[in-house]
């Protein structure tokens, strides 16, 4: 499980979190549970955290070429920077 998260992405996530300021995440609707405050108040504070995670994880796979030389034989097959790195 460790391997599942990447320490860089979760430092980034932590300091984007600590820096929301409190009267933000105190604002709650009256008689929200735990649920809707996260649904309501901390999701639409957190898009781009969310994006900026996605496109690092997206450019790392992008540039990813050691796992499909590994598995795909043919040449054709491979992505681009398995291209790139084997010419």
């Amino acid at each position: 499980m460790p391997a599942a998260v990447n320490v860089y992405n979760t430092l980034v996530m932590r300091s984007f979190f600590e820096g929301i300021p409190k009267k933000s995440r105190g604002r709650t609707p009256d008689g929200a549970n735990d649920l809707q405050i996260l649904w309501r108040v901390i999701m639409p504070l957190s898009v781009p955290i969310i994006l900026t995670i996605g496109m690092f994880y997206a450019v790392w796979y992008w540039n990813e070429f050691f796992t499909p030389i590994i598995y795909l034989s043919d040449l054709n097959s491979q992505p681009l920077p398995c291209f790139c790195a084997t010419s």
